[in-house]
This record gives structure tokens, sequence and C-alpha cells, in this order.
């Protein structure tokens, strides 16, 4: 199953009075648990959720047994599985901390199920679609479930999945040694996404930033022919990325993933150009590969 075919799937089955049970019980200040690849899914819904006009973070399991959330924040985990042991002790903690804890899923025999549900009534659990690793074995549909449920709570502009009809990304013909990935607002999530990817294959050391963040200093400790800048933009800051782009070093190649969507659909379609480039990479000698040739 392609992506966009898993997205026409999932707006489909996503009825108004599910949208609405979960709507209501995540109004207010959010804090999105997860880790690993669903993270681009987490810092998209928070910009979402912020734009709504709801305080809104996102924690990985593990630090959010560390710390500490405002009185009357909703708890909302993503995973994909749910049953890994942080994920379930992150559930455990909000449930002695006193806030509500909903879950987002892509697997009905997940513990997450019953123990979120055992906790409250009030307590919503979505169980979306998914494909197996078998069949997607570079995760391209890894996001695409939960970023058409997050983005079909907000307000948008028609259906989203059209958005996953996305390009590949050009990718560069040698290898690099660090990757820095650049993305500011609904960008960001497609910068950490791709930044993921590139970590994942072993293609290079790899880093997701802003550009005005990356300014400080990132650019300075790298040598500029063994470093790739990517930078993923929606219009309104495509003009600012490019000026950014202009000074640096000549030598430091550069690509630009852009689309000209905005809003939540544009969100969609960087996150799926990003998932698109994963073969590509794959293929792509590591630097240390390089190396040892």
């Amino acid at each position: 199953m392609s992506p966009v075919e898993l997205a026409q799937r999932v707006e489909s089955e996503l009825v108004g009075w599910r949208l609405s049970r979960l709507r209501d019980a995540l109004r207010g200040p959010l804090a999105i648990i997860t880790a690993g690849g669903l993270r681009p899914v987490a810092a998209l819904w928070a910009r979402l959720h912020e734009a709504s006009g709801h305080a809104a973070w996102t924690l990985t399991p593990y630090d959010f047994l560390e710390r500490s959330v405002p009185p009357g924040t909703r708890i909302l985990i993503l995973s994909r599985r749910g049953r890994h042991h942080d994920v379930l002790a992150a559930a455990r903690h909000a449930q002695r901390i006193g806030c509500a804890v909903h879950g987002i899923v892509e697997s009905a025999k997940a513990p997450l199920v019953s123990m979120v549900r055992n906790f409250s009534p009030d307590n919503e659990v979505v169980i979306l679609d998914s494909v197996g690793h078998t069949e997607d074995p570079w995760h391209l549909c890894r996001c695409v479930a939960m970023t058409m449920l997050a983005t079909a709570l907000y307000p948008h502009d028609g259906s989203r999945a059209a958005a996953y009809s996305a390009r590949v990304p050009r990718l560069p013909t040698t290898a690099p040694k660090q990757v820095v990935v650049l993305g500011v607002g609904l960008a960001y999530p497609a910068a950490l996404d791709f930044s993921i990817r590139v970590a994942e294959v072993g293609l290079a050391a790899s880093v997701a930033t802003d550009p005005r963040n990356a300014s400080h200093a990132l650019a300075r400790p790298y040598e500029p022919e063994d470093t790739w800048f990517v930078f993923f933009t929606l219009p309104d800051h495509l003009a600012y990325a490019t000026r950014f782009a202009d000074h640096l070093p000549d030598a430091i190649g550069r690509t630009f993933v852009t689309t000209t969507r905005s809003g939540s659909a544009g969100a969609i379609e960087l996150l799926a150009r990003s998932a698109l480039g994963s073969p590509l990479l794959g293929q792509m000698p590591s630097c240390r590969a390089a190396e040892d040739s």
C-alpha cells in the first residue's frame, strides 16, 4: 500500500463523531508523548494544537517520567504498537499524577489500549490502519495514519490525502559526513523526519533545527566539502531560506525541499517528500563506506 492509498483509507474512516470526541478530550494544555520515528507527528500535532489556542509540547516517555506538567494537562501517547515498556510506564505515570490519558495506536492488541481504557471510561483511544514492515521496509507510511488524524482535528481545507502524491527530493551524488536539516513552523516536522531517516540508514551524522539556531554555530565546525544542508520550507519561508543559503560557503551542498501548498496540507507534502527520500538515502554510499573502499 502506498502512502497516498493509506492516507485516503484513513481519511475516509475518520468519521465525525470519532473526531469530535477526541477533539473535545484534547481541548486544553496538551503533552504529546512519543519517541523514535513518530516524533515528527508529535511535532506537527503540537504546532496545530498551539494554533488552535492551547499550549502544547512534546516529550519522550523517559523525559516525561522525569518532569512535571501543569495541572489540567491532557496526555496524548502516540505509539504504533503500544507495547514498549517506556510507553506503558509513561501511561501509568500520567495516571498517578491525575492527568487524563489518551492513546493513538495502530494495533488493536496493543497493551496500551486496555490500560488507558481501564484508567477511565472518559479516556480516548484511537486505533488506526497501518502498513507492516515487510510491506513497507523503508517506512514510507510510518507517519501517514497519525498525521492524517492530527490534521483532521484542526481547521483545514478539503482533503489532505492528495498531498501524499509528492515528488522525490533531489539528493547529492557524493556521500556527506554531516547533514544539517532546516525547517521552521509547520515545515519543521518534515525536517525532523528527514534527519531521523538520514541517521536510520547510517548515511551521516544529522541534526534538525531552524535556520536562526543553525546560524549561531552549526555551520562552523563542518568541513564545507563534507556538509549537506537540506531546507524544508513552506512558501512563506522560502525567501528567507534562500537568503540564508546564499550566505553559506560555496562548497557546502544544499537542497531545497519545497511545496506550493500552505498550512497542514503543505506540512503533509513535505513529510511525504521526506519519506520518499528514504530509499535513495539507503542507496547512497555512507561516508564510512566511501572511506573504507
